[in-house]
C-alpha cells in the first residue's frame, strides 16, 4: 500500500521558508494527529556573499506494526539577492542514506544524487527568480509590514524536477497565541503550493516573518509545527503515530476480485476536486454530477495512447529513483530469456521483481531502484520502481502509477481499498499495467483504480505523491457493475 514519505518533503518546504537569522537555534515540535512525532532544528549563518540555512528534521512514525525512523539534514546557500547557489541534503532511514547535492554552473544547476556507490547526475535550467529561505522570510516580513493581503512568488524547492515551486500567500488578521507557556503576537497567513496537488497550510508568523505555528491537512493526516525549545532533542516519544490505516477506504465484499477483468466504479468527492481525473489505455472517466464520477475499467479493451518523442525520452531516462546505469539493475534485467517480444519481456520482468524482493514488508520509506536491488526489501513502491528500472534498461519506456486497489484483508482490516503503487510499461502504443507486488500467478485486475502517473525524474519522487493529496480522505468508492 502507498506510504507517506511526502511528510518529510512537506516539512522541508515549510521550514525552508521560515528560518530566522536573528536566532542561533530555532526548534519546532512536530505534531501529527494530535501527537508528537519528532522535531525540526534550524540554524542560520551569515556567509561572505549571503546566508546558509541549515535544517535538521527527525521523526518517528508507524505503518501497521512497522516503526519508521527518518532523519533529514539540509543546508541551503543563497546569495544576497536570494538566489540559491548551492545545497546539500542527506536523508536517512535505517541503513538507507541518500545524499543530493546541487550547485550552479552558468545558467544551469548541476544535481548529483549519491546512494551507496551509485551516483546519478542531471542538469536543470537555473530559475533565478526562485528565492531561498532567507529571501522568502524577508519578502514575507515586508509584505506584513506594508499590510499587503496577497502575493505570489517562486520558491526554491529541491524536491521538484525544475527546483521551483510556485507559491501563493494570503495574509489575514493579527492574532495572539500561547505555545508551551509563552505568549506570541502574529499574523495568520494561508499558503497554497500551486503545483503540489491541493496542499495548503495555515500558519501564524510574527512581524519579523518567524514561523510560530503551522497547520496542514493532508488527506486524513493533520500536521502541526509549534515553536518550542532545545528540550525536544532528548525527548522520548511515549506513543508512535500510525499513518496508514486511517487512509483506507471501506467498500463491500468483492467476490473473486483478483480475477476481475471489467468493473465500473462510482467515485464521489466529499471535499475538494482534483484538477483532473486521469484516463488510461484501460480506464475511462465520465462525470455524472457535482463531484461524482463513474470510472470504467476494461482490461480486455485496451486503447492506443500516442506519446511524443519528448515523453518517450523521459520514460527511458536514467534518474536517481529509476536508474538504468546501475550495473546491478542491468545484471538483473539481463536475466530474462525473451529478447524480442516486449510483452513477454515485461511480464517476465514482473515475475523477476516479485521473486527477487524477498522481504515483503513496510519498513522502507521510499527506496530507489538502486537501493531495492541491493536490499531485496520493500512493499509496493519498491516493487514498482525496481520494475520500472528493469523495463527502461530493457528498452521499454516505463512510469509508476498510483491509485487504490482492493484487498480482502490488510493490517487486520477487511474489504477495503488501499493506496497503492504499480508500474506501467509502454508497449505496442499502449500503457500496460504491471503489478510486481502481486504473485506472478495472479493477473492484473480491475480493482486497480488509477489516480496519477509519473516518470520519477526528480530527486525526491514528490511529483507522484503530491498528485494524490486531493484524493486522500476525500472520496467514497463503490462498485456499481
Amino acid at each position: 500500500m502507498k506510504k507517506f514519505y511526502f511528510l518529510v518533503w512537506y516539512l522541508f518546504i515549510v521550514h525552508g521558508i521560515f528560518a530566522d537569522q536573528k536566532v542561533d537555534e530555532v526548534w519546532y515540535d512536530l505534531i501529527m494527529m494530535g501527537k508528537s512525532i519528532g522535531y525540526v532544528h534550524e540554524t542560520v549563518f551569515n556567509t561572505k556573499n549571503g546566508f546558509a540555512t541549515e535544517t535538521q528534521q527527525k521523526l518517528t512514525l508507524r505503518r501497521g506494526d512497522t516503526i519508521l525512523s527518518m532523519e533529514e539534514i539540509s543546508s541551503v546557500i543563497e546569495n544576497r539577492l536570494g538566489q540559491v547557489v548551492s545545497f546539500i541534503r542527506e536523508e536517512k532511514q535505517g541503513e538507507m542514506v541518500r545524499k543530493t547535492e546541487g550547485k550552479t554552473e552558468g545558467t544551469y544547476f548541476n544535481l548529483t544524487t549519491t546512494e551507496g556507490e551509485i551516483v546519478t547526475e542531471r542538469k536543470v535550467k537555473w530559475e533565478k527568480r526562485a528565492i531561498g529561505p532567507q529571501k522568502t522570510k524577508e519578502l514575507l516580513k515586508n509584505k506584513i509590514q506594508n499590510k499587503e493581503k496577497e502575493f505570489e512568488f517562486l520558491m526554491f524547492s529541491v524536491d521538484y524536477p525544475n527546483l521551483v515551486l510556485p507559491t501563493k500567500v494570503t495574509i489575514d488578521n493579527t492574532t495572539n497565541i500561547e505555545l508551551y507557556g509563552k505568549k506570541y503576537a502574529g499574523n495568520i497567513i494561508s499558503i497554497e503550493y500551486i503545483n503540489a496537488g491541493s496542499l495548503k497550510s495555515e500558519m501564524v508568523v510574527n512581524q519579523d516573518g518567524l514561523l510560530l505555528k503551522s497547520y496542514t491537512k493532508i488527506g486524513p493526516i493533520t500536521i502541526e509545527t509549534l515553536l518550542s525549545d532545545k528540550s525536544l532533542q532528548n525527548r522520548k516519544l511515549e506513543q508512535v503515530t500510525e499513518i496508514m490505516e486511517s487512509s483506507f477506504i471501506k467498500v463491500g465484499k468483492i467476490k473473486n476480485a483478483r480475477n476481475l477483468k471489467k468493473a465500473k466504479w462510482e467515485m464521489k468527492f466529499i471535499d475538494s476536486l482534483p484538477t483532473k481525473i486521469v484516463s488510461s489505455s484501460v480506464q475511462s472517466v465520465q462525470k455524472i454530477g457535482n463531484g461524482i464520477f463513474h470510472i470504467s475499467i476494461d482490461l480486455d479493451n485496451s486503447k492506443i495512447e500516442q506519446i511524443s518523442s519528448q515523453e518517450l525520452t523521459l520514460y527511458l531516462a536514467d534518474s536517481s529513483y529509476i536508474s538504468t546505469s546501475d550495473k546491478e539493475i542491468q545484471k538483473l534485467a539481463s536475466s530474462v530469456h525473451e529478447k524480442k517480444d516486449k510483452s513477454i519481456i515485461a511480464e517476465q520482468l514482473r515475475q523477476v521483481v516479485y521473486n527477487y524482493i524477498q522481504k515483503k514488508n513496510l519498513s522502507m520509506g521510499f527506496a530507489s531502484a538502486s537501493q531495492t536491488v541491493r536490499s531485496k526489501e520493500g512493499d509496493c513502491t519498491e516493487h514498482s520502481v525496481l520494475l520500472a528500472a528493469l523495463l527502461r534498461t530493457s528498452g521499454i519506456p516505463s512510469r509508476v502509477a498510483v491509485g487504490v486497489v482492493y484487498a480482502d484483508q490488510f493490517l487486520n482490516q477487511g474489504n477495503l481499498m488501499g493506496y497503492h503503487m504499480w508500474t506501467q510499461g509502454y508497449i505496442n502504443d499502449r500503457w500496460v499495467d504491471l503489478d510486481a507486488s502481486i504473485d506472478p500467478k495472479i493477473p492484473f485486475d480491475a480493482t486497480h483504480i488509477l489516480f496519477a502517473t509519473a516518470a520519477l525524474e526528480s530527486e525526491s519522487g514528490i511529483e507522484i505523491q503530491s498528485e494524490i493529496f486531493t484524493y486522500m480522505n476525500s472520496i467514497k468508492l463503490k462498485k456499481i457493475e
